[in-house]
């Protein structure tokens, strides 16, 4: 009996001993102790999953690893969750560990969704979301990989996306994987959730709430085409120049004669003729359509959309078909007096031509011309086509863009303009990185990384610097150049600022004025970097000429030292109407100098006040330009009182200036925006006007006095005087600073002949204003 006890022991410590190895191993995924705090573990996620999420890694591996980060998450987050997991959670562990098949098809389901790769399905992220939409009709799955009703739904959203390709756009978002879009942007509150756009982006949505079957689905989609087109009945064959398919078959599926009048709307009218009209033509009456176009005429006896959209085709005008001798003719006459663009479309065999013809048709103003790639492939690999069929367009001054995906008029005719961007070949993408004296903002994408999404914001972003002869060029990486991106880019599509001979890579939102944004700043703002020597004098308090603003950036942090250097930058030039201070970062590419670098492990921020010691703060707590600006003004800055509930009556009612009070919330990001805006009045009044801040977190007693309900808001407290009869409180919403300048100007300028006279010093117009930048 004691034998069978000690062996129950001993088996019941080796258990204990392994689900204590398996339950540590959430807490090692996020690397974080088990002692850690919820405030810990919430840092730890965050900070991998902006390294690892899938959006910005393509890879399994990378994927992978963010779904285990997230299991992990999911259950250290929630205090009942973590007990339980502390107490028993190998259990979990083993099970799953014997059943790996099955976790290994959840989390390719978590991660893949249910339309993975499927040709007439696009997969929608919300960085994509707002690229997918254009003109035209659109059709959005918002679903849950593991929501039955969804499963259901698959196949027959598949064959309709099919079946309708060309006619209805059809997207898919998981929102499992994107929850946070789909509850808090997109309000989706269950599964599946159906959108249809009847006018792409440029109209709202109506939901679907009819039957989830293909036939149910279809009526509804059938509804919006029929809006666009109609079928006439005509009793004679008519003489027109033309193009006219008549209908022969009066059993022909109809909503596919509504396909066919859609798809070939711009250059063949579609109508039915009856029984007797088909009689009279004395042909087989097997026909089932009858073309004709000017002295054409074709017989038609198939059903198949394909083959009856071929024929159409086949007898319209051919589209110009170009070789290498034409080409060099265009580029000359577009590099000269000539201003047409040239669309080229390059063919191979089998495809329709349908939207090359359609375009065409669309597009007078912009010329059009065929490469047959199945005869002309070198000619197709040198302009960066490696498959057909593709697109691309020859701009005025000679330009050449390799368009991806099937262009519609409104990419077309942005792509004509933005005649200063460019697809790059890898010579000249070398050229630009090994150049220091020109700047070219470059999106570099490595092979089979997402950045369609990026290409439309990319091009706006390019109108907007054409005056100023900055260059934009597309790097888009196949397998043999592929080293070339990923050196530069590593596993991501970027954009990137190449300038004076340095690449200063973007981290921020892929939309039109970010780009924009972030180009005005390298190119506005001078190199702040700084060496350690640099440093070394700033930290001397006797030598110090300036107030400082420094970051310090270890090399191994990778992206988001360049998020934050872009941030720096914005603070840099905000900054510049306060003459005293200096903004710089120290980028530590070498740990071992011995020096400053030597002991940062993370980025970190200090300021360097005019006569005093540094202060520090870790930077990646203060990720966006208001938060710096206002930790950095609070530490260099002197010209703004704190008042609490000792000072606040004093110093207001006994003074014989004006007092300008600025009432915040620690929790209030408006109240960091417009800090520096208030900080620059008080400089421009100083001596004047005394100006102060009440923190309304820790002097909650003083808000509640002055009756402060939002923030950021100001008073101006003017005490009696000579031309002031009565003490006055003048409340003032916080906007901008032009109307803040003009606000405090009107109250107080007639208090006394100092302020009227710094008022009348500062002409507003020429100075750095917030609203201006």
């Amino acid at each position: 009996m004691d034998v069978l006890r000690y062996k129950i022991i001993i088996i019941s410590l080796v258990i204990i001993f392994t689900l204590n190895i398996c339950h540590a191993s959430y807490y090692k995924t996020l690397g974080v102790s088990k002692q850690a705090s919820q405030a810990e573990i919430r840092q730890a996620y965050k900070k991998l999953a902006i390294k690892l999420h899938p959006d910005k890694n393509p890879y399994e591996k990378e994927q992978e690893t963010f779904f285990k980060i997230t299991e992990a998450y999911e259950t250290l987050k929630d205090p009942e969750k973590r007990r339980q997991y502390d107490m028993y959670g190998s259990h979990h562990a083993y099970i799953r560990k014997h059943d790996s098949q099955s976790q290994s098809k959840y989390n390719d389901m978590f991660i893949k969704g249910l339309y993975h790769r499927d040709p007439n399905v696009e997969t929608i992220t919300p960085s994509t979301y707002k690229s997918f939409l254009n003109s035209g009709l659109h059709f959005i799955n918002f679903y849950s990989p593991f929501c039955p009703p969804c499963q259901n739904l698959a196949d027959d959203w598949k064959k309709l996306a099919e079946v309708y390709k060309g006619i209805v756009k059809f997207g898919a978002v998981n929102c499992k994987y994107h929850n946070s879009f789909c509850y808090h942007s997109m309000r989706i509150g269950n599964y599946p959730s159906l959108y249809f756009y009847p006018n792409g982006k440029e109209g709202s949505f109506v939901q679907y709430t009819g039957q989830h079957t293909y036939e149910d689905l279809e009526k509804f989609v059938v509804l919006y085409i029929k809006e666009k087109v109609t079928i006439p009945f005509v009793n004679a064959i008519e003489d027109t120049d033309e193009s006219m398919a008549y209908v022969l078959d009066t059993d022909m599926n109809e909503n596919m004669l509504l396909r066919l009048a859609y798809r070939l709307y711009w250059f063949t009218i579609m109508v039915k003729i009856d029984y007797n009209l088909k009689r009279t033509l004395k042909r087989d009456l097997e026909s089932k359509i009858l073309l004709k176009y000017n002295k054409i005429t074709v017989w038609i006896n198939s059903t198949d959309e394909e083959t009856i959209i071929k024929n159409v085709v086949g007898i319209l005008p051919t589209i110009e078909q170009v070789g290498l001798k034409k080409i060099q003719d265009i580029r000359n006459e577009l590099r000269n007096e000539n201003k047409i663009p040239w669309v080229l479309y390059f063919s191979t065999q089998g495809d329709n031509k349908l939207l090359v013809h359609d375009l065409n048709v669309k597009m007078p103003h912009m010329m059009f011309g065929e490469i047959n790639c199945d005869k002309l492939g070198e000619l197709c690999h040198s302009l960066q086509v490696n498959k057909a069929p593709a697109w691309g367009i020859f701009k005025p001054g000679g330009g050449y863009q390799r368009l991806f995906g099937e262009p519609t008029r409104n990419v077309l005719e942005k792509a004509a303009k933005a005649y200063n961007m460019h697809t790059l070949s890898i010579s000249d993408f070398k050229k630009i990185l090994e150049d220091d004296t020109t700047t070219w903002v470059l999106l570099i994408a490595p092979y089979k990384t997402s950045w369609q999404h990026m290409i439309e914001p990319f091009i706006e972003a390019s109108l907007e610097f054409i005056e100023v002869g900055i260059s934009f060029g597309v790097m888009s990486c196949s397998t043999h150049t592929n080293d070339y991106c990923r050196s530069v880019s590593e596993n991501n599509a970027l954009i990137a600022v190449q300038e004076r001979g340095k690449l200063h890579k973007y981290r921020g939102e892929i939309d039109k004025s970010d780009i924009v944004e972030f180009v005005d700043l390298i190119k506005d703002i001078d190199d702040f970097s700084l060496s350690e020597q640099q440093v070394l004098e700033i930290s001397d308090v006797q030598s110090r000429e300036y107030a400082w603003v420094v970051a310090f950036l270890p090399v191994h942090y990778g992206h988001v030292c360049d998020e934050l250097l872009h941030e720096m930058r914005i603070v840099s030039k905000r900054l510049r109407p306060l003459k005293f201070v200096r903004v710089g970062a120290l980028w530590c590419r070498n740990e071992r100098t011995g020096g400053f670098c030597n002991n940062v492990r993370a980025p970190t921020l200090r300021a360097y006040p005019l006569a005093s010691e540094h202060s520090t703060i870790p930077l990646q707590q203060l990720s966006k330009a208001p938060n710096i600006l206002e930790w950095a003004l609070n530490h260099i800055d002197d010209s703004i009182v704190n008042l609490n509930t000792d000072t606040f009556n004093s110093e207001t009612q006994g003074s014989e200036k004006p007092w300008v009070i600025y009432f915040h919330s620690s929790r209030c990001y408006k109240c960091s925006e417009m800090y520096l805006d208030f900080v620059i009045i008080a400089h421009r009044l100083n001596n004047v006007i005394n100006f102060g801040k009440v923190n309304c977190m820790s002097e909650c007693q003083i808000c509640r006095q002055e009756y402060i309900n939002s923030y950021p808001f100001i008073h101006i407290y003017l005490n009696k005087n000579e031309r002031q009869p009565y003490r006055a409180v003048v409340n003032i919403e916080v906007t901008t600073y032009s109307e803040l300048w003009k606000a405090i100007r009107l109250v107080s300028k007639n208090y006394n002949d100092d302020i009227l006279a710094k008022f009348n010093s500062f002409d507003i117009q020429s100075q750095y204003l917030r609203d201006e930048l």
